[in-house]
């Protein structure tokens, strides 16, 4: 017998999304009913340096011990420079550690159960002795 669709348990009421981007939170909201307003809360913009201290950063990606990435775009920034080190990967969320593996070629080494910043600094080893992060 084939699943039966979710009942519309949210037609009639308004949910308001504050992501960068449409999606999964969005269709899911939408497909149980609810009327899905998108208000962005976050722009990505590129920085006043046009990108040079990530670029020296990147280029100096060896002598680090961990990169945390917060959010997909930040994982689109780095991640292809992430391929073939040995540098520790810390990543916030689903999508964030997605990003990593598709361009970075491996999975984060920490990412937290719930999805917050201070879920991810739960998750990392004690910072002590020579730890770079």
């Amino acid at each position: 017998m084939p699943a039966e669709p979710p009942r519309p348990v949210l037609r009639g009421r308004t949910v308001v999304t504050t992501r960068g981007q449409r999606g999964e939170l969005d269709r899911d909201l939408a497909r149980l009913g609810a009327d899905v307003v998108h208000v962005p809360l976050i722009a990505t913009a590129d920085p006043d340096d046009g990108g040079a201290a990530l670029r020296d950063a990147l280029d100096r990606i060896g002598s680090f011990e961990w990169i945390v990435v917060t959010s997909p775009e930040g994982a689109a920034r780095v991640g292809a420079a992430l391929a073939g080190t040995d540098v520790r990967v810390g990543a916030v969320g689903t999508r964030t550690a997605e990003v990593i593996a598709e361009l970075g070629g491996r999975h984060p080494d920490a990412r937290p159960a719930r999805q917050t910043a201070l879920d991810l600094v739960g998750s990392l080893p004690d910072p002590t002795g020579s730890q770079r992060l």
